[in-house]
């Protein structure tokens, strides 16, 4: 699976910063999104082969949880 938006967008630290000093690109570079491109570098550094699947699955379910509890919402307010 391509990660090429890893390498081409700005809002983005650069993968090998996010592969092997992940911390300090971090700490250093605050103006990108820092919870997000934690994310990025944990699934880099966990998965460095498969991180696309990773990151789709790991979407696949926040998509799936969302659903879930948007439909329990909506059932205990009694919506048709």
């Amino acid at each position: 699976m391509e990660l090429e938006p890893l390498q081409y967008y700005n809002q983005f630290i650069d993968p090998l910063l996010l592969k092997n000093d992940l911390w300090r690109s971090l700490f250093y570079l605050k103006e990108q999104p820092p919870l997000f491109n934690l994310f990025l570098g944990i699934g880099l550094k966990l998965f460095p082969q498969s991180a696309g699947l990773f990151y789709q699955v790991t979407f696949w379910a926040i998509a799936l949880a969302s659903s879930l509890c948007l439909f329990s919402l909506m059932e205990r307010r009694g919506v048709s």
